[in-house]
């Protein structure tokens, strides 16, 4: 298994905590995003402490804000981006690599 950075992490706890159909107790999130108590408790003081997360004291919920959403979308656009750019300098470099082939054969064939 892969080691996941921190920003993924964040993510999944931002989406795990937006999703409405789910509620979002200590335990729940603990079992979604694989994470112990304490690891979660440390990302839910940071989380919290930079509002991108609030708790719900009477509810003991935790709740997405308007700025973890943004959040969310711009690590979503970003992904979208990295994911266009991968694609096109693959398919630019199968292009460079297919040309380069045509030359190649090209120049064999005129040498005999």
């Amino acid at each position: 298994m892969n080691k996941r950075d921190r920003i993924n992490i964040i993510r999944l706890i931002l989406e795990v905590s937006n999703e409405a159909d789910y509620a979002k107790k200590t335990t729940k999130i603990m079992y979604r995003v694989l994470l112990n108590h304490p690891q979660l408790k440390q990302y839910w003081t940071v989380l919290t402490e930079s509002d991108l997360l609030s708790y719900d004291l009477d509810t003991q919920t935790f709740k997405i804000t308007e700025k973890g959403l943004k959040f969310l979308n711009a690590y979503s656009d970003t992904g979208k981006l990295i994911e266009a750019n991968t694609t096109t300098t693959t398919t630019t470099r199968t292009t460079i690599a297919n040309l380069d082939a045509k030359n190649n054969l090209k120049e064999r064939t005129e040498f005999y």
